[in-house]
């Protein structure tokens, strides 16, 4: 097996970190709606399932896209919140919060699902 577990997880990391830096700067120089930009993290957790399922097995592109999921909940939207995108006042309010340390558990817990969902639909092509 050329591809491991370690180096499809790392890379599945460093590409939906980058994809949100970029999706922010986008988001923030164009004037751009963050959320239309974001949508299309949903192709780059369609592509993790692919590759972890062809290179692996379809469990391995579960828990790499799950994984993924939890970094870019936990970690992505700290990194955008720095970069301050074009968000709705509503969605700035909440994020701009600074009692808030991490996103409340349910919002964390639904993005897990969405790229678990999304990466096993993904292997499925493999």
């Amino acid at each position: 097996m050329i591809v491991n577990y370690s180096i499809i997880l790392g890379a599945s990391l460093l590409g939906i970190l980058l994809f949100d830096v970029l999706a922010a700067l986008i988001s923030r120089m164009f004037q751009v709606k963050y959320a239309y930009i974001s949508f299309f993290s949903l192709f780059l957790y369609l592509f993790i399932g692919y590759m972890a399922a062809l290179h692996i097995h379809q469990i391995a592109a579960l828990t790499i896209a799950g994984l993924v999921g939890l970094v870019d909940g936990l970690v992505g939207w700290k990194i955008t919140q720095k970069i301050y995108p074009h968000i709705s006042e509503q969605t700035a309010e909440f994020l701009d919060d600074d009692d808030i340390p991490v996103l409340p558990i349910e919002v964390v817990l639904v993005g897990v699902l969405f790229s678990m969902g999304t990466g096993w639909i993904g292997s499925l092509f493999a």
